[in-house]
């Protein structure tokens, strides 16, 4: 869909049509809304089952679900769309939709000795700590690709897969129509994965870190295809190796990547990078104040200037990223206070999210049905509000959260990751005013999407183009009004619209 910047160089329509656009699509992409945590077992009494929280309320809203049978949330990966609407979630062997059914042919990833023992057996429960995600897939509406990897006897990890599911398909109730692509087998990487958008604002780059090393896979997901891997080393500019690297994560701004390590000293690695090239430079290693421990874990403010780290599963640190000397601006924000919740477990930190509510959560340990709270991260120091044991939810939750990459990141300013031409081909709308149905003309066959937007800024059609030069659109559930016809030409980097109005 068009961005806010890419929009400015196709407004035809005045100021207001414009307004209503930009808004309409910078706040719509709402795939992070709905995260479905929990623990294997349906018993509400004694907080087993599944945990929904809701985003799309202010405050987020926390409910009850029953888990499928031996559903294990170890790893928990959601997604919703762009509305905020849960589309499904995964448990590394089983894709359930919203209706808590399991989707068609939505059995069987990461094929190999992992899936075998925890899928047939549950031996495990199907840990990939930052490694199960799922993105949108370009200009597919209601498509994703769902990135996972298989375990090889010693929990060995070496193969990365991705996978395709169409939730147009069984009215809605979905089917995985791609399974099991494997991206690549060759090196060992360190159970941590991220994605970011591409600077276009279209496509995705997605970060495998390799275990050991200080060496990156990227992959470009695009809309008919995912290009890589693209190596990128940076050995030669600053760290030799890693004992492990664990969490990696981008900044909401997509200009900042760090990764943790379990190097010695313990340490973090912080690089900046180019969406556009997918590159990564002016690496930094800043040592942890305190021993690692427990796995460390880092994550960024929404505003990107601040990045939290949880060492030890003791300790909350702040650093300010625009610091001329970043080591010595850590602020010890939190320490954990020994609390135990009603089970006996202590509510040790772990990891570190942040939500599309603005706050930063962290989960515990060892299966809590607590969350800490940084209320508000985007400030210095105390001011940021670190609440522990703060959001108690309806269910144990076994370790981590959701793993979700900034879905609201537009392109870059002028779009400057290729030229923005002044437009894509001229669309007609034959005859205006319409009724029943928008007939569009297009000067050549177009086969991508097409976008239809009200007055208010609210999608209201979404369809694509069938590869013919006119082509007719259902109108007929449409008010009367006016409505901005919108398409894409990535290969020109720009936008199309054409104002249509609706008379019956």
């Amino acid at each position: 869909m068009p961005t806010t910047l890419q929009f400015n160089h196709m407004v035809k329509y005045g100021a207001l049509f414009t307004l209503f656009f930009c808004v309409g699509n910078v706040f719509a992409q709402k795939h992070d809304y709905v995260w479905m945590l929990g623990y294997d077992g349906n018993d509400s009494i004694k907080h087993f089952g599944g945990t929904r929280i809701d985003f799309n309320f202010d405050p987020a809203r926390l409910s009850f679900f029953n888990l499928p049978d031996s559903f294990e949330f170890e790893t928990p990966c959601s997604i919703a769309d762009e509305n905020g609407n849960l589309e499904f979630y995964v448990d590394g062997c089983r894709m359930i939709n919203s209706q808590h059914k399991m989707i068609e042919n939505g059995y069987g990833f990461s094929p190999g000795w992992y899936q075998i023992q925890e899928c047939n057996y549950r031996l495990f429960g199907y840990g990939g700590y930052q490694e199960f995600f799922a993105l949108p897939r370009p200009e597919h509406p209601r498509h994703y690709l769902y990135f996972h990897h298989g375990l090889e006897k010693g929990f060995v990890e070496k193969t990365v897969y991705y996978s395709e599911v169409d939730m147009n398909a069984n009215d809605g109730a979905g089917k995985v129509i791609l399974k099991n692509r494997a991206l690549w087998a060759l090196d060992t990487i360190a159970f941590s994965a991220s994605a970011v958008r591409h600077g276009n604002g279209r496509d995705w780059w997605v970060t495998y870190a390799v275990a050991n090393r200080n060496i990156y896979r990227l992959f470009l997901v695009k809309p008919d295809t995912v290009e890589g891997p693209f190596i990128r080393s940076m050995e030669e500019k600053d760290a030799k190796s890693f004992e492990l690297g664990w969490n990696t994560n981008f900044s909401p701004d997509g200009k900042k990547f760090v990764r943790t390590t379990f190097t010695s000293p313990p340490s973090f690695f912080l690089y900046d990078f180019d969406r556009c090239a997918g590159r990564f430079s002016n690496a930094r290693r800043i040592d942890f104040p305190v021993d690692a421990g427990e796995y460390p874990w880092a994550t960024f403010s929404p505003n990107s200037r601040y990045l939290y780290l949880q060492v030890g599963a003791h300790n909350l640190y702040q650093y300010d990223l625009e610091a001329e000397d970043i080591a010595s601006s850590a602020i010890l924000i939190g320490e954990f206070d020994g609390f135990k919740d009603k089970q006996g477990f202590p509510t040790l930190f772990h990891m570190v999210a942040l939500a599309p509510d603005g706050k930063i959560y962290i989960s515990p340990f060892n299966g809590s049905r607590y969350l800490h709270t940084i209320h508000n991260p985007d400030e210095r120091g105390a001011a940021c509000d670190f609440r522990q044991h703060d959001l108690e939810i309806p269910t144990n939750n076994l370790e981590f959260l959701p793993n979700y990459p900034n879905y609201r990141l537009g392109a870059m300013p002028d779009n400057a990751c290729a030229p923005v031409r002044e437009g894509c081909f001229p669309i007609h709308i034959i005859p205006n005013p319409v009724s029943d149905f928008i007939q569009v003309e297009f000067d050549r066959p177009y086969t991508g999407p097409v976008w239809v937007y009200d007055m208010l800024g609210r999608l209201v059609l979404r369809a694509s183009g069938s590869g013919q030069q006119r082509q007719e659109f259902d109108a007929s559930g449409l008010p009367n009004g006016v409505y901005a016809v919108v398409l894409s030409c990535p290969e020109r980097g720009a936008f199309e619209a054409g104002k249509c109005v609706v008379v019956k």
